[in-house]
């Protein structure tokens, strides 16, 4: 089970200096103790006690970084070409469209959950969409990349080449 009980927290980690010099490994326990503490108040306002007693164990997420989101993109995408694969049909993301869909698709409060619909309603979709209206067929790539001026994502059916034995 997983809960964003008590994630605003994050938002009010203190950042810069620390009496002057830069945080060190004891101030950054100190705060993710004072995190910890502010997640487990948010639990007890939040959750009866008889439940709270049920859970085994605690354990506080932090956000993820936009590095970590563009990781979990090409872990989605690839669940999408292993069903495109069916159908031979391949296709990637350029890096830039990663990390697009990883700004468009990631919320602070949310986590990575709405990536999910994200990417399925600006890839898979216009995908299935382009199968079904013949556009892409048996044998075909399609790159899928970012128009900068439209700030939208365009899929490009690429030649596949074929070795051919002589």
């Amino acid at each position: 089970m997983t809960s964003n009980l008590g994630t605003g927290e994050f938002g009010r980690q203190r950042l810069g200096l620390v009496g002057g010099r830069a945080p060190g490994a004891a101030d950054q326990a100190g705060e993710q103790q004072r995190i910890r503490e502010s997640v487990m108040e948010a639990l007890k306002r939040n959750l009866r006690p008889e439940f709270l007693n049920r859970i085994d164990e605690i354990v506080v997420f932090h956000p993820l970084t936009q590095e970590q989101i563009v990781s979990v993109v090409g872990l989605m995408t690839a669940e999408v070409q292993e069903r495109l694969e069916e159908r031979g049909i391949s296709f990637s993301l350029t890096p830039a469209a990663s990390e697009w869909l990883a700004k468009e698709g990631y919320d602070p409060t949310f986590g990575a959950r709405p990536l999910r619909r994200a990417l399925q309603r600006l890839v898979e979709n216009p995908l299935s969409k382009g199968i079904l209206s013949g556009n892409y067929a048996e044998g075909d790539h399609v790159q899928v990349d970012i128009d900068p001026t439209a700030n939208q994502l365009v899929f490009r059916k690429q030649e596949v080449e074929v070795a051919v034995a002589a």
